[in-house]
């Protein structure tokens, strides 16, 4: 993903850096050694490097459309399991609905949860909540991007289409069920 941003930016992904990945633990521990001029981090990570003096260079969920989380079942359990996978599918949108209209709620729950700082927690919920889904599905440009990455990294030129990869039926009938019942979090 990061490879292709760089054409945005007038440089090639393939010739202009050198990439190293010293393994998750050592991104951060890498960047503000010196070892690396630059790393994508995490979250917590980038407020780490932020607090130690390090400068965001770009948010890779803004220069790329995608859904960066996913919910993956196979075909076989869709079919054999549809009340399951039906009521999976209310669970996430009501998730997602509480996440995005219940600031305090969702961060004390994230705090409990992760046993981050809860004022780390409270930075990652002001940057990224607004950017879940609200209903459990991404459009077909962010599909179309994550198919292309996926695609990239399994270095597979087989173009999958969006209706093979992609089942957001569950989800839809979930949002309208919710909606149409009042349900608010």
């Amino acid at each position: 993903m990061f490879r292709n941003i760089m054409g945005k930016y007038g440089m090639d992904g393939n010739k202009d850096v050198v990439f190293v990945d010293p393994g998750p633990v050592n991104r951060l521990p890498s960047l503000l050694s010196g070892a690396v001029d630059a790393a994508i981090l995490s979250p917590e990570e980038r407020y780490a490097a932020i607090d130690q003096g390090m400068k965001d260079l770009m948010f890779m969920g803004k220069e790329v459309k995608n859904s960066w989380g996913t919910i993956a079942t196979s075909d076989r359990f869709i079919k054999e399991q549809p009340k399951v996978m039906a009521g999976f599918a209310r669970a996430v949108v009501k998730a997602l609905r509480f996440v995005r209209h219940n600031r305090e709620g969702a961060i004390a729950a994230a705090s409990k949860f992760t046993e981050l700082d809860n004022a780390l927690v409270i930075r990652m919920y002001d940057d990224i909540a607004k950017t879940f889904t609200a209903n459990g599905v991404v459009d077909e440009e962010a599909q179309r991007n994550d198919l292309a990455i996926v695609r990239e990294i399994a270095g597979v030129s087989e173009v999958v289409p969006i209706q093979r990869a992609y089942d957001f039926s569950f989800a839809r009938q979930a949002d309208q069920q919710l909606t149409k019942a009042g349900w608010k979090p």
